[in-house]
């Protein structure tokens, strides 16, 4: 655990996902001091793996964020100058070490998974000395001439605290204001400033925002501070994932003995199926990936079924879900043939479209903004985009 020494940082990372990861990784392989500050409980982002054990006693696995990386065939470490270096170093130290392996081919292109769950990929990566969790950060702050030593800069001081711009010598330092859950723990002085939330206050010679682009773009505005105003125009897809476990038929009498045949034969001829209709995106078998050992499947649902359906009752979507499967994908499923599901939200799943850039840079270069809206909504184009952000490390 860090004490208030450590409170200041050459950078800080705002987001755990793989793109914050990956900026840690290239800012610790060059010395540089950093934190990551995550406001979920867990790092990965929207690389997510739920676990899960039945009233019958049978274990399920489901990786019910990203379900794989690819890589072209002809692309090698050996080749960065044509494509991201961070990308290929993490993905290539992922399949050389066993986190990761080989799912299905299309082509040229592969498809690699992570038997133990996709989440593997971020724990490899995860500096744990130098994450905090359960820690959300409600702005930033432009560091005075006055307050540049203070270890107790909370809330209170931030009474005309801007220096509009002046003093722009010091534009590349900040304070960041972090709001700390009552399990987390503190890294700097911390102010109780009411009964429910904890304060604590961290400096940085830089900050990168890797988190969805909508939360990055709230802090900014928060924090007085502006940003093009295209950058808005960024909008992100909601995602409904339904997570189903079939039961065994030697546990279900009931059910059709040849519905798992059928199941099995289906997925091993398409183990991954997108776009599978107008209310289904995507079908993933977890048991061809070795996330789960008995047969069970993530579903996807489009942006507009996911749109239309938030926020209605967990039952009501997962009926609406197991319907679209039978509909469009011609499972013949019925909720006896189950002996697991569970429905996931995701309230920014992936950006419609990216940004002009990999990344942007605000303030000198102090404040630098990377993520999926900039490198696209996969696990690849987050990498591309933490490549593009190193540049600022």
């Amino acid at each position: 655990m860090m004490s208030a020494k450590g409170s200041s940082f050459d950078a800080i990372i705002i987001g755990a996902g793989i793109c914050g990861l990956a900026i840690a990784d290239r800012l610790r392989k060059q010395g540089q001091s950093f934190v990551i500050l995550e406001k979920s409980r867990g790092i990965g982002g929207r690389i997510a793996t739920r676990r899960v054990k039945t009233d019958q006693g049978q274990e399920l696995t489901f990786d019910h964020g990203a379900q794989f990386f690819k890589l072209v065939n002809k692309t090698t470490v050996s080749q960065v100058s044509n494509a991201s270096s961070v990308k290929l170093e993490l993905l290539e130290q992922a399949k050389t070490s066993g986190v990761a392996s080989l799912w299905f081919s299309q082509g040229e292109s592969k498809y690699y998974s992570c038997s133990g769950g996709m989440t593997q990929l971020p724990k490899s990566l995860n500096p744990k000395d130098q994450i905090l969790i359960n820690h959300r950060v409600i702005r930033i702050e432009r560091i005075r001439p006055d307050l540049e030593n203070r270890q107790d800069y909370i809330e209170d001081d931030l009474s005309g605290r801007s220096d509009n711009g002046e003093n722009q010598a010091l534009a590349s330092k900040w304070f960041v204001i972090v709001e700390v859950d009552e399990s987390g723990s503190a890294t700097a002085k911390i102010q109780q400033t009411s009964k429910e939330r904890k304060l604590i206050s961290l400096k940085a010679k830089k900050i990168f925002f890797t988190a969805p682009l909508p939360q990055s773009l709230q802090i900014l505005k928060d924090s007085g501070l502006s940003y093009p105003s295209d950058l808005t125009e960024i909008k992100y897809a909601k995602a409904l994932v339904g997570l189903f476990g079939l039961k065994v038929p030697e546990r279900s009498a009931s059910m059709d003995k040849n519905l798992l045949a059928r199941w099995q034969h289906q997925l091993s001829l398409e183990p991954y199926r997108q776009d599978v209709g107008e209310n289904i995106f995507s079908i993933s078998d977890q048991k061809s990936k070795g996330t789960s050992h008995l047969p069970s499947v993530t579903v996807v649902m489009q942006p507009k079924f996911s749109e239309d359906n938030f926020d209605r009752e967990e039952s009501e979507v997962l009926d609406l879900i197991t319907d679209a499967l039978n509909a469009e994908a011609n499972f013949e499923l019925k909720k006896e043939d189950l002996v697991f599901m569970q429905l996931k939200k995701w309230r920014y799943s992936h950006p419609f479209k990216r940004y002009s850039s990999m990344a942007l840079s605000l303030e000198g270069g102090s404040i630098v903004l990377a993520g999926d809206a900039f490198g696209g909504g996969s696990i690849t184009g987050a990498l591309d985009s933490a490549e593009a952000a190193s540049k600022y490390c």
